[in-house]
């Protein structure tokens, strides 16, 4: 066979192909790893820019409206979060707007004379003359990137259900100990804490229509001048108002005891503070078990009631009601308890003009939970009438309804709610929940807490009462949240 001419084995022979499809391919895969290597760098920037825009965003949101505070707070944290030696000044203020967010259609609009929102941009780019470099890009003519990220930042108020609302102003001289952890504090007044930072616990949060100490709770968790929270509870002058309005309280059938004769127990009786003073009444005098039952399952006591030994009550599982008419419990030295399985109201009520004390006095302790919450269908109960509340007093009292707990005075070990509208109540040393309930709430006019002691640690989101059965009061605070 003839040998091929040299010129078709030239044309034929494969040898060295690959080196010449290598070089005619390897500037597009330098380009794909360089392309690689950069885009995962700037992705990892954008990543970080997102979360610098987030931060600045939502802290600069936090001094709104003032928008010159505002303004300086973003472009501080953006320079912690990266700062400028390391990338330039990835926020300008030219990348700063601030303006009007409407929560139901989800809307930033620029400006306002009343802002409630705040955008930043942050960037690693040429226009702020910190881009991006990159490493192999360089290669094919591109020497750095363009990289960004925007985020927008709101006031989005924020039911919180409060567990001591002050009508008026609030004081905490406390210590370490004072523990108001899942508790907001909130005062239609001013709210003042004295005392290492933070008095009321690293979980609390404050809030008042006034001023609130630095002192009270961490930053971010004080919140001044928001608005009034209305008592929801009662009130003095509408006897059908509120959750537990005055006409749940029963009729008063006391009066007052004959001039000569035997008395009964609804005739008025109150321990004697002068020498020619009647002495009080023996129907008014408690020691040992106590029923509280029948169809009405409440007991009046018409004046003092005076323990002479340690109590217990016992009640219908649906509770009971223990109603003072124009006086005071003076558990003496002794014990008031209601065992578990027999729930317990005390409420203290009487003439708007009376004087006598109306409320927990002398050493002891009182130690019971509150009337749970009624069953379906059930109108007529004192769970019905009285769920969660552990201690009443009528609003229509103003005069004797001041007083003070302490761990060494009147103790108290109780779960619900503390309603005591007109009163300046004190809390001092000790005051605790009963058992593990997760329930405590107090109403009052006025509160000092001095001391340490682990008061009010509960459960943050209320659940805890709503299983009690009462109904918290609630604030609308500012939250601030990232929205776009």
């Amino acid at each position: 066979m003839k040998p091929l001419p040299a010129w078709i084995r030239l044309f034929r022979d494969e040898q060295g192909v690959g080196s010449v499809l290598m070089i005619i391919l390897l500037p597009m895969f330098i380009g794909l790893a360089a392309l690689a290597i950069d885009g995962a760098s700037a992705y990892r920037m954008q990543t970080i820019l997102q979360s610098t825009a987030d931060a600045a965003a939502h802290a600069a949101a936090i001094d709104l409206p003032n928008t010159t505070t505002a303004a300086a707070t973003a472009i501080s944290y953006a320079q912690k979060n990266l700062p400028v030696a390391a990338n330039g000044n990835v926020l300008v203020s030219g990348d700063i707007t601030t303006g009007t967010w409407v929560v139901a259609t989800r809307t930033f609009t620029a400006g306002g004379a009343s802002p409630n929102a705040i955008r930043v941009t942050v960037r690693r780019a040429t226009a702020n003359g910190n881009a991006l470099p990159t490493s192999f890009l360089g290669i094919i003519g591109r020497s750095s990137w363009d990289v960004s990220a925007t985020a927008t930042a709101a006031s989005v108020p924020t039911s919180h259900p409060i567990c001591l609302l002050t009508l008026g102003d609030f004081t905490a001289n406390g210590g370490p100990l004072v523990n108001f952890d899942g508790c907001l504090v909130m005062a239609d007044g001013t709210a003042t804490c004295n005392g290492g930072a933070p008095v009321l616990g690293s979980g609390a949060e404050t809030a008042a229509v006034g001023s609130v100490s630095n002192h009270c709770s961490p930053d971010g968790t004080r919140f001044a001048g928001v608005p009034a929270v209305t008592d929801p509870y009662a009130s003095a002058t509408d006897p059908n108002f509120g959750k537990y309005p005055t006409k749940n309280i029963p009729a008063n059938p006391c009066t007052a005891p004959p001039k000569s004769g035997p008395t009964t127990a609804l005739n008025y009786s109150w321990e004697p503070s002068k020498p020619k003073d009647p002495a009080l009444s023996s129907f008014n005098q408690w020691s040992g078990p106590q029923t509280i039952g029948g169809a009405a399952a409440t007991t009046i006591v018409c004046g003092d009631l005076k323990l002479t030994a340690n109590v217990t009550v016992n009640t219908p599982s649906t509770g009971g009601l223990l109603v003072i008419e124009n006086g005071m419990l003076d558990l003496n030295g002794f014990s008031l308890t209601a065992p578990n399985g027999s729930p317990l109201t005390i409420v203290f009520s009487g003439d708007s003009t009376d004087t006598h004390q109306h409320s927990p006095s002398g050493n002891g302790a009182l130690s019971f939970n509150a009337t749970p919450p009624a069953a379906s269908g059930d109108t007529t109960s004192i769970a019905a009438k009285w769920h969660g509340v552990a201690l009443y007093q009528d609003p229509r009292l103003t005069a004797g309804v001041d007083f003070t707990a302490t761990g060494s005075n009147t103790t108290w070990n109780m779960s619900g709610l503390i309603y005591v509208p007109n009163s300046n109540l004190t809390y001092s040393g000790a005051v605790n929940k009963y058992g593990t309930a997760t329930c405590f709430v107090t109403v009052a006019k006025t509160v000092t807490v001095n001391g340490q002691g682990h008061i009010y640690a509960q459960t943050p989101d209320g659940s805890g009462c709503q299983l009690a059965g009462l109904d918290q009061p609630n604030a609308s605070l500012p939250g601030w949240q990232i929205v776009m």
